[in-house]
């Protein structure tokens, strides 16, 4: 549960440090992209996991989208940066409000979970449940991205936008 937070505070982060746009909103992006994962895993089967290769695409449009209509135009027509952070928070908690309305009537009110990564595997005399199982690759996607900002050409542009303006 705490890397999850953790990717929230990463998020709200980099939009404020990079766009200078306070989106409250971001949870309910994540809440969404929640429900489509799990829409995903319980209508198609399709694992949670590879559900990432479908919404993140999409959402990547649906944010693009959100930015044009909403935030470029409060940009252009804000007198300073600090009027623009104002109008466009102020935007952002409409756009929560219009999220968790649409979502309440996709998916109702009940709670939804499901069972993936829920059962124990067996690895000789021992049990050991599921997501243990996928920890096994986080040493080593943890070494590739503290190295990829200092020893790729893409990591070092990364590296400059997230700079300030």
């Amino acid at each position: 549960m705490g890397g999850i937070y953790a990717l929230i505070a990463v998020g709200f982060g980099l939009q404020y440090g990079v766009a200078r746009v306070l989106n409250i909103a971001h949870g309910e992006f994540i809440m969404v992209g929640a429900f489509a994962a799990w829409t995903l895993f319980t209508m198609a089967g399709i694992s949670p996991l590879y559900s990432v290769l479908i919404c993140a695409p999409f959402f990547f449009v649906i944010g693009f989208f959100i930015y044009r209509m909403l935030y470029a135009p409060l940009r252009i027509s804000s007198e300073s940066p600090a009027v623009f952070e104002g109008n466009s928070m102020l935007a952002s908690f409409g756009l929560l409000f219009v999220i968790q309305n649409l979502a309440l009537i996709i998916w109702g009110a009940p709670v939804k979970g499901y069972s993936y990564l829920a059962f124990p595997i067996h690895v000789m005399a021992g049990f050991f449940s599921e997501p243990h199982r996928h920890t096994l690759c986080l040493p080593g996607s943890g070494l590739s991205l503290l190295s990829f900002p200092h020893e790729h050409p893409h990591g070092k542009g990364h590296q400059g936008s997230g700079s300030g303006p």
